[in-house]
């Protein structure tokens, strides 16, 4: 996975995984499918946001 550098040294992939839709923004949730979709990110080398607004779930 290709990395980037945000200001002061805070390194990225360069792809992200959108999560808001994990929340309950957009309705009741499948938690065993987002966690499943949260380990295949991390896996294939994704950061995930660790802003609980963004992903609830690793917040509970």
């Amino acid at each position: 996975m290709e990395r980037r550098t945000l200001g002061q040294g805070l390194e990225v992939s360069a792809e992200g995984l959108g999560c808001m839709g994990m929340s309950e923004f957009y309705g009741v949730g499948d938690d065993t499918e987002s966690i499943a979709t949260i380990h295949e990110a991390l896996d294939s080398g994704v950061n995930v946001p660790r802003h609980r607004g963004h992903v609830r779930a690793l917040h509970q």
